[in-house]
């Protein structure tokens, strides 16, 4: 990975909204998909697993029981954004007869880094044991995050398996689009102020600094070649040490993809990464 102190250097690789200044068209873009997938799939928004207005859940039921569940964590730097504009992404799983989540969560800097993590296991605990209510199996969870929701989807993914719990033997997948696996960067860069990773935070939360990885589940990277280093090398090193670590991996640079675009290749039914994700969905989860 790319070592160095210098603030504009990672200020660089993570300022994305100065690095692509149309970055309110995707957003826009993300809202009309998603109002087109609520029209089209019936639903039951903010479904709450806990007392926070932001633990919340939006579903979407599958037509038939035992489905397959697709679970959604939108991005943001753990500091903003929200599921809603997201729905779009569970397309072509809801075509295949997948039950969909999105999650919501605590963001920084009114919750910490364990707050937020601990959400996206209280989320998953709701989704597990609600599943019959929306024609999803409890056994067969599959996580997909972008930016840092990936980070999120992997490192609640090793916590739950790190701590024993028992959902750990429901998640089935695990997908990373465009994500961070290691917080120390983000302490150098504009976002410090803000986010106040301190070093048990970085520790404990970095899947990169996690050693003796044990994941008995399959994890999937995909990453834009026209992302800035820090996603494309924390995903290839991510990718490399799972593989050490005899955790079923694979990695993918998509060429010509940012930050932004990239999250049309999980909706699109033959897109780059909903293809592989599909097939891995609907195998894994017979």
């Amino acid at each position: 990975m790319t070592a160095s102190n210098s603030p504009n250097l990672y200020d660089y690789d993570f300022k994305l909204r100065e690095r692509h200044p149309n970055f309110q068209f995707y957003f826009d873009r993300n809202e009309s998909l998603s109002q087109e997938t609520r029209d089209t799939y019936p639903h039951k928004f903010d479904q709450s697993y806990g007392s926070h207005s932001l633990q919340t859940i939006d579903i979407f039921p599958a037509s038939e029981k035992d489905a397959p569940i697709f679970v959604f964590i939108h991005g943001g730097f753990w500091k903003s954004l929200d599921k809603r504009p997201y729905h779009f992404t569970a397309r072509p799983f809801l075509e295949n007869g997948c039950a969909a989540a999105h999650v919501n969560y605590r963001l920084a800097p009114d919750a910490s880094m364990a707050e937020i993590v601990e959400d996206i296991k209280e989320a998953l605990n709701w989704i597990h044991h609600n599943a019959s209510n929306f024609n999803g199996n409890p056994a067969k969870l599959n996580i997909a995050g972008h930016s840092a929701g990936a980070h999120l989807a992997l490192a609640t993914a090793i916590e739950l398996e790190s701590s024993g719990d028992p959902i750990a033997r429901s998640v089935k997948s695990v997908l990373c689009v465009s994500g961070i696996f290691d917080l120390d960067p983000i302490r150098h860069s504009y976002l410090s102020d803000e986010l106040k990773f301190d070093d048990a935070t970085v520790s404990k939360f970095s899947p990169l600094r996690r050693e003796n990885l044990i994941l008995n589940t399959t994890v999937s990277f995909a990453v834009g070649g026209d992302e800035t280093n820090q996603f494309l090398e924390q995903s290839i090193h991510m990718h490399e040490q799972l593989k050490a670590a005899s955790i079923a991996s694979s990695h993918d640079v998509l060429p010509g993809l940012n930050h932004f675009d990239i999250v049309y290749e999980i909706a699109a039914p033959n897109g780059l990464i909903a293809k592989p994700a599909l097939e891995t969905t609907l195998r894994d989860n017979k």
